[in-house]
């Protein structure tokens, strides 16, 4: 399950422009495991929408059933999404490319439950 936190997202239409030269020196997508450390170093909103979202997922209703699972297991991969400049998500697009690199490089038995 992949997820993404993006600060102060408008309610209007969201048009993101990136940077053309991306360093992939730095990691934006965090393992659940992983996740406490990252939360600790960094700002409020984060902490606050990862405790909301565990919040949800934890309520025995949330009709999620996958959702549930993957958060219980602890295979939930999360972007936090911080606007740079006016319109500019590099952390979005970054998020991304290691998603996609995680998905052609891990076997779909790791990653997809079929139970």
């Amino acid at each position: 399950m992949y997820l993404l936190f993006i600060e102060n997202l408008p309610h209007k239409k969201l048009k993101i422009k990136m940077n053309k030269k991306i360093e992939k020196s730095f990691k934006v997508l965090y393992e659940q495991d992983v996740l406490s450390k990252v939360l600790n170093e960094s700002s409020g909103w984060k902490k606050e929408a990862w405790m909301e979202f565990s919040a949800k997922l934890k309520n025995k209703d949330f009709p999620c059933l996958f959702g549930k699972k993957a958060f219980k297991s602890k295979s939930i991969k999360v972007v936090f999404c911080e606007k740079k400049d006016y319109g500019v998500y590099d952390d979005f697009l970054q998020g991304l490319i290691e998603y996609t690199d995680y998905v052609i490089n891990t076997p779909q038995s790791e990653r997809i439950f079929l139970h």
